[in-house]
């Protein structure tokens, strides 16, 4: 639905654009993950899509626990925490794969936005040494009704998995995580 703007679609390509303005970006321009996590918390804090939801993001990877906590206390709220890296300048060393895989093996992991070359990826698990990954450039019309939901839902599913060496992630990335109250967040 990303011919719909405004509350509509909150996170369409529309609202995306013209949240980009004003973070100059223009249309067209490469939005990195930094850049899009930042947009993504600007459009969750103007429309507030779900109630129950606030998203918070640090676009340059330093954490601010304080931050987080007092957000958690105001808000009874569950908080997705988006983090941008940048980890190396033309690869990530194998060093940093260990504690990227111990993040995604967190129960609060929602996944890593980021990507191989131009081409953007959402990275949601792992094996031995590749991540497994949905590729957000695979489209298909959105349903018309939840009733069409179930008989159409087998369209939703890869025929095979799709994986990208750990080699091959650009050094440029966003890890999400899920907080659903403070008690919960370490």
């Amino acid at each position: 639905m990303d011919n719909l703007a405004n509350a509509d679609a909150v996170f369409s390509i529309a609202n995306i654009v013209e949240t980009g303005l004003e973070y100059n970006m223009k249309p067209g321009d490469w939005y990195g993950p930094s850049t899009m996590i930042q947009i993504f918390e600007h459009l969750n804090s103007k429309y507030n899509p779900f109630k129950d939801l606030n998203i918070i993001s640090f676009p340059e990877g330093v954490i601010y626990i304080e931050t987080i906590q007092k957000k958690l206390q105001k808000d009874s709220n569950s908080l997705i925490i988006l983090i941008g890296f940048r980890l190396g300048i033309n690869h990530i060393n194998n060093e940093y794969f260990p504690a990227i895989i111990r993040l995604m093996n967190h129960k609060s992991f929602v996944g890593i936005s980021g990507g191989c070359g131009a081409g953007a990826l959402y990275l949601i698990g792992h094996n031995e040494n590749n991540f497994a990954y949905l590729d957000p450039h695979t489209t298909q019309l959105a349903i018309p009704s939840i009733e069409n939901l179930w008989a159409q839902h087998l369209t939703y599913h890869c025929e095979k998995p799709l994986y990208l060496p750990f080699g091959s992630m650009n050094t440029s990335f966003a890890i999400g995580k899920l907080e659903y109250n403070q008690k919960d967040f370490i």
